[in-house]
């Protein structure tokens, strides 16, 4: 008796896994993949955008050290001629994306390799913007 609760037990549980499968199956067919692959390659856009413009801004905030405010203008043209939609605002108010790049520009601008603090990844990604 022992034995068949067991058994009606284990093919309760296969029944359910098995149920669990097919709605899984039917979920998958009704995603839309194109959907997916478009923001996928967006994203990788932006990406690609953001590294460029990281290593122009790192260029011009080094070639135009007391010149910022023509760097940010220089900049701000640059990133609005290849994102029509690009907003940018100092505040951190407007585009965080655009914020981020420009901060770590910043940042990066000053870094040294000469530094023994910095003799890591951050002297790496200085020679790769340089």
């Amino acid at each position: 008796m022992k034995n068949l609760r067991v058994q009606q037990i284990g093919f309760t549980l296969i029944e359910v896994l098995v149920a669990i499968a097919l709605l899984m199956i039917v979920l998958v067919t009704f995603m839309d993949y194109q959907f997916a692959a478009l923001k996928i390659a967006q994203q990788s856009y932006f990406q690609i955008i953001a590294a460029e413009q990281l290593q122009g801004l790192v260029m011009l905030l080094r070639a135009f050290p007391d010149n910022n405010t023509a760097v940010i203008q220089s900049w701000k043209s640059e990133v609005s001629r290849q994102l029509p939609d690009f907003q940018f605002d100092l505040s951190g108010d407007g585009n965080p994306f655009a914020a981020a790049i420009f901060w770590r520009a910043r940042e990066m601008s000053t870094w040294r390799c000469d530094d023994p603090v910095q003799l890591n990844r951050s002297c790496f990604m200085l020679r790769m913007t340089t």
